[in-house]
């Protein structure tokens, strides 16, 4: 194929996006787990204990932790300068930087 370049032959665009792929099915699996886990643990509480109450307080003590968590992320990421982080990171891997001990 005369004038085609190599970095659109389908190919080389399929081993790009491997990774990706990767990501999204790794996040989805993830998403499924934690979906499971808000609903197994208080229907593993009703079951063992049969009190509607205590499984009310095992549902909220999930949901509080996961609250607090998420809206407290945002704001230290901000503070930290995550890119100055990820900087750091790359630095540090390639062996060029402060070593932190």
């Amino acid at each position: 194929m005369a004038g085609v370049s190599a970095t659109l032959r389908p190919e080389r665009v399929v081993k790009r996006q491997l990774p990706l792929a990767g990501l999204l099915t790794a996040n989805t699996i993830s998403e499924c787990g934690s979906a499971m886990t808000f609903l197994a643990v208080p229907w593993f509480v009703l079951q063992v204990t049969g009190s509607p109450l205590k499984t009310g307080i095992v549902a909220a003590a999930e949901m509080i932790g996961v609250t607090v968590s998420s809206g407290l992320a945002g704001p230290l990421v901000e503070f930290v300068d995550d890119a100055g982080l990820a900087g750091a990171d790359h630095d540090r891997a390639a062996g060029r930087g402060r070593q932190h001990r």
